[in-house]
């Protein structure tokens, strides 16, 4: 009785075996297809599009930055004096030339837009 069902049992086993090696090339397609989607929605999540910025202003003109990130959201703004290396976050509110860069979550860490620069006028 018991030997019956342990034959049972495995020829159950063996037809699935038997399925699984039958299918192998469209069960390893599927998780491949499978893997390959999740690396290139990890790949480029946060990744920026242009950073759009007026090239000029005065001192005290309103002006606003605008980006957007692939499943993703800016989470901030960077800008550094031309000629440094000195990154601050926000927009520059001050006289002078400024390079500006959006900021955006990245699956591992952080995401930069492309670097534009701005010149912010002194009022006469």
């Amino acid at each position: 009785m018991m030997y019956d069902e342990y034959v049972e049992k495995i020829k159950k086993l063996s037809k699935i075996k038997n399925q699984i090696y039958k299918f192998r090339f469209v069960i390893l397609s599927i998780i491949v297809i499978a893997l390959a989607t999740v690396i290139t929605l990890l790949s480029i999540k946060g990744n920026t599009s242009e950073l759009s910025l007026p090239e000029s202003i005065t001192y005290g003109e309103a002006y606003d930055a605008k980006c957007s990130a692939v499943m993703s959201e800016i989470t901030g703004y960077e800008y550094k004096l031309d000629g440094t290396n000195e990154w601050h976050e926000g927009l520059p509110d001050k006289p002078g030339v400024y390079i500006v860069r959006a900021v955006s979550a990245r699956t591992f860490g952080s995401g930069y837009s492309e670097e534009k620069k701005i010149e912010i006028a002194k009022r006469d």
